[in-house]
């Protein structure tokens, strides 16, 4: 994969990780370990590919306020990162 498609992976990851995340917060308990488990695969994910991929600008700013959000909701759905 070049740049552009990395990053549109990695975005993609960021959005399904907020839905997970997201499912946990308004969906049924039973399910909240699942969906904590693939965001935490998708969270995992976007961090093996970030050193990877040449953000620059505006994008890089804006990925890394998302990614930190996704951080703090991790963490306060229990994972230790």
């Amino acid at each position: 994969m070049d740049d552009d498609e990395l990053v549109l992976y990695m975005e993609s990851q960021l959005q399904a990780t907020l839905g997970h995340l997201n499912s946990i917060s308004h969906g049924d308990a039973a399910a909240a370990p699942a969906h904590r488990l693939e965001a935490r695969r998708a969270y995992d994910s976007i961090m093996t590919l970030l050193p990877k991929v040449a953000l620059s600008g505006k994008r890089r700013i804006d990925f890394l306020a998302r990614l930190s959000e996704l951080r703090n909701r991790l963490a306060l759905a229990g994972e230790e990162l």
